[in-house]
């Protein structure tokens, strides 16, 4: 089995094995703090948080604040990194919809105060987007896809592409789909967490059957990411597990590979129950162009749940 278990080394070329100086930002997140383990053990790690206390990790750390391009950029020139990877965001659909302003000012305002400070430092720039960035009216989108977000998370977040974009040159977009999987800091890491929490507590859900997304182990995500940052590439990727699933599916095989009693899911379609926030009914992503470029392979749906619980 691949994934987080999987201590096989990865091959790169000699001059792609330097140790790198990396910035991370969210590093306290779901993706973020599994990455900074994983790259820590061949780079140098500085983890940007907004606030120094109970943060437990072992790296060095630089204060950021989204919210403040100011502070953007001075922790950028304190780093001076070879490469950020730019992990946070506020993430919830809802609560951007909630707070548009804060929501802009963070995922776009913020993304582009990184870019600029990343050009200023020589900086590479590594940005996570999201499958949300498209309407949902077709399926397996490459990135050739024209985005057309649905909710302002969505909007923000493209936002972001092109304010990397049309900042740098020396940059990546890594669309990422949705993740399961557990973080290190945080109790809750997204969907199938939330799974878990409301299955073994015995609560009755109500799943879609006509939402789609291509759900993405998150050791798998990492992966990917790691190989990226050893690359030479640029531009644009989507990095999933190049399936796709309805939530009412994967939520099924979730409690099924953890021994969950699968009669509290019951299937329901999208219309039935309202949303803040505008959902697109099929977001999953072709992972075809992230394989060509560098021979990713991820886990099918059920070795990534066997992983997560092994995790658990």
């Amino acid at each position: 089995m691949r994934g987080f278990f999987d201590n096989r080394p990865l091959v790169f070329k000699k001059e792609q094995r330097l140790k790198l100086k990396i910035l991370i930002t969210g590093v306290t997140g779901q993706i973020g703090s599994r990455l900074a383990e994983k790259l820590g053990e061949r780079h140098e790690i500085i983890a940007a948080v907004r606030d120094r206390t109970g943060f437990k990790g072992r790296y060095k750390t630089v204060l950021l604040d989204l919210s403040d391009p100011n502070s953007t950029k001075k922790a950028v020139e304190l780093s001076a990194p070879d490469q950020i990877i730019h992990c946070a965001a506020i993430t919830s659909p809802e609560s951007c919809e909630k707070n548009k302003k804060l929501c802009q000012k963070v995922n776009a305002v913020g993304t582009a105060a990184i870019a600029s400070a990343a050009v200023e430092t020589g900086s590479r720039l590594i940005y996570l987007s999201t499958d949300l960035v498209f309407d949902g009216k077709k399926r397996f989108y490459n990135e050739n896809d024209k985005p057309n977000p649905l909710s302002y998370y969505g909007f923000s977040k493209l936002e972001g592409e092109k304010a990397v974009s049309g900042t740098m040159r020396n940059y990546l977009i890594a669309r990422t789909a949705i993740v399961f999987g557990k973080g290190l800091y945080r109790p809750e890491g997204g969907f199938a967490d939330w799974l878990i929490k409301n299955l073994t507590e015995k609560n009755r859900l109500n799943l879609f059957t006509d939402q789609f997304r291509s759900h993405f182990y998150l050791g798998d995500c990492v992966r990917a990411i790691e190989l990226l940052v050893e690359s030479r590439e640029k531009g644009l990727f989507h990095i999933s597990g190049g399936n796709r699933e309805s939530r009412y599916d994967f939520a099924i095989k979730l409690a099924e590979k953890l021994g969950l009693d699968r009669r509290l899911i019951t299937a329901t379609k999208m219309a039935g129950i309202p949303s803040v926030a505008k959902r697109p009914k099929d977001c999953s992503l072709d992972n075809s162009l992230l394989s060509k470029a560098t021979g990713f392979v991820p886990l099918q749906i059920e070795e990534g749940l066997e992983a997560m619980k092994m995790e658990l």
